[in-house]
């Protein structure tokens, strides 16, 4: 299909060069035709323009099988480049605008083929640490290294430490170095000394110039592999030598008895020790005594001896209080000292089965258990000793007012015991309604029991209750009631619904039926 473009009223001939032009504000109508202007056959063809009248250099817009929009000269196809289509173009070079001023300009550098390499001056930002650079923009100064912080780099130097290491950083360069030579061939210079290893001295002359060689828990070597110091020599020891020409020598010597010998050099002595034999010459001991040191065992066997003292051959008699003894020449199984008042000793025999032990004028005495006439408690805040062990429990009073008698089980729970006794109600009615007790302390109810005297199937219906104000309907202790029909072993109640009964509330009894004969019932409390 060919659309023919009339000319009418729409453009007309320039008249400097002949080329046919729009008129201004002419519409232009395509209209479906069946050949071009020069009556050449093209079905596919969209339009033909021609540069003028007459020429032969023609363009023609047409459709491919693709329809694709295909702009050449006729027999050179070219596509026409869309907006929104993917196109590769060929042969061009682009000039302004550059592809940084286009929005959403994405473009592949990944090899030449695909645009070559971009000079760093290009690039703008900083390369991160993830992608293999520094993550840092400023300019290193002298002697600075890129230093790991965790995170990233950090620009630092290194510095040294006062007369220990000297740094000096240099352009592209690092000088490290110590205060003074230090190697094996060298003489460095210390104003002292603290070794905590082992200090070996080798070498033909040694001179220490100091006042003071402290070695703390360490070893100072001399005289490494050298020869035995031979008639008080100078050659193995160590010599303190004087201003005049009287020298100090301590020495190892192998033919002494403790191996070492101490003095002036030519008379040294003997070192004496504290596990060799050794005997003291022209010695007087005076302060500390022998009983001042330790273990120090001596027999006194005999006068001359001076050496250990023993009781069964040196001491005889007894040893009396003011030694430390007890005076007392022999013990009976059972007996107890005591002491008489007056600085002494005096033994109690053992008593006899089931007697107790008792203070009689200030002295113990063993007497028979006596006959109790009351119990004697005091009162404590709490259960006194702790809670009690298993299997035990504890009755004790507790300081309040009025006192509480409690027991303690041996769950460690607190039980305000009552002494109460069975309530006989004799022929109960069905509407009964009468005054038990008022509790003088808070207790807590455990088991209710109940028994019938009566005949022809008797039963009562009855209900507890309690509180601080009798003409009140209270609490039930077993809401609802509870019926007791037993005439034999009763019935007993354990569970309730206020068993809780505060200090100072009435407790009353009511009943609500009764059926048979009862002559009474028994009621029972235990808290």
């Amino acid at each position: 299909m060919v659309f023919i473009i009339p000319f009418q009223d729409v453009i007309d001939q320039r008249a400097s060069d002949g080329v046919a032009q729009f008129n201004t504000g002419s519409l232009l109508n395509v209209v479906a035709g069946i050949s071009d202007f020069d009556s050449d056959v093209l079905t596919d063809e969209l339009a033909e323009f021609v540069d003028k009248p007459g020429s032969v250099s023609r363009k023609v817009f047409r459709n491919d099988a693709l329809n694709n929009i295909i702009m050449a000269d006729p027999g050179a196809d070219d596509f026409v480049a869309y907006l929104d289509a993917t196109q590769i173009f060929t042969n061009k070079t682009l000039t302004a605008p550059f592809i940084g001023d286009f929005t959403n300009a994405n473009h592949d550098h990944s090899s030449v083929a695909q645009g070559g390499s971009v000079p760093f001056v290009s690039i703008t930002g900083t390369v991160p640490v993830s992608q293999g650079g520094t993550g840092l923009t400023a300019t290193p100064t002298n002697g600075q290294l890129l230093i790991g912080n965790g995170s990233g780099y950090t620009l630092n130097s290194l510095t040294g430490t006062l007369n220990q290491i000297n740094v000096v950083n240099g352009s592209g360069s690092i000088t490290v170095s110590t205060p003074q030579d230090i190697h094996t061939g060298a003489s460095p210079t210390f104003a002292s000394l603290l070794l905590t290893g082992n200090l070996t001295v080798q070498g033909t002359t040694t001179s220490l110039e100091t006042t003071v060689l402290d070695v703390e828990d360490a070893n100072i070597s001399v005289n490494v592999g050298g020869n035995q110091a031979l008639a008080d020599g100078n050659d193995a020891g160590i010599t303190v030598t004087m201003t005049d020409s009287t020298d100090a020598i301590i020495h190892y010597d192998s033919a002494s008895t403790s191996n070492w010998r101490i003095g002036l050099v030519g008379s040294s002595i003997d070192v004496a020790d504290i596990s060799s034999a050794q005997t003291f010459t022209n010695k007087t001991l005076t302060l500390p005594f022998i009983g001042d040191f330790a273990n120090a065992v001596h027999d006194h066997e005999d006068a001359s001896g001076g050496g250990q003292l023993s009781l069964t051959a040196a001491v005889t008699g007894i040893l009396p209080e003011v030694n430390g003894g007890t005076n007392q020449g022999a013990v009976a199984l059972g007996d107890l000292l005591f002491g008489d008042g007056v600085n002494s000793w005096a033994r109690r025999t053992v008593g006899s089965a089931n007697q107790i032990l008792e203070v009689a004028a200030g002295v113990p005495n063993w007497t028979s258990l006596p006959t109790l006439n009351a119990l004697l408690l005091a009162e404590a805040s709490s259960v006194p000793g702790g809670a009690p062990a298993a299997g035990f429990g504890n009755l004790w009073v507790r300081d309040d007012v009025p006192n509480t008698f409690v027991f303690t089980d041996d769950t460690n729970d607190d039980h305000t015991v009552l002494f109460l006794r069975p309530w006989v109600v004799e022929n109960p009615g069905s509407a009964e309604d009468l005054s038990w007790f008022r509790a003088p302390a808070a207790f807590e109810i455990f088991t209710i029991d109940t028994v019938l005297v009566g005949s022809s199937t008797p039963s009562v219906t009855w209900t507890l209750r309690h509180g601080p104000d009798r003409d009140l309907a209270g609490t039930e202790v077993v809401t609802g009631g509870t019926t007791t029909t037993s005439v034999t072993t009763g019935d007993q109640v354990t569970s309730f619904n206020s068993a809780s009964i505060p200090a100072g509330d009435f407790v009353w009894l009511e009943t609500t039926a009764q059926s048979g004969t009862v002559a009474s019932i028994m009621i029972s409390l235990v808290t």
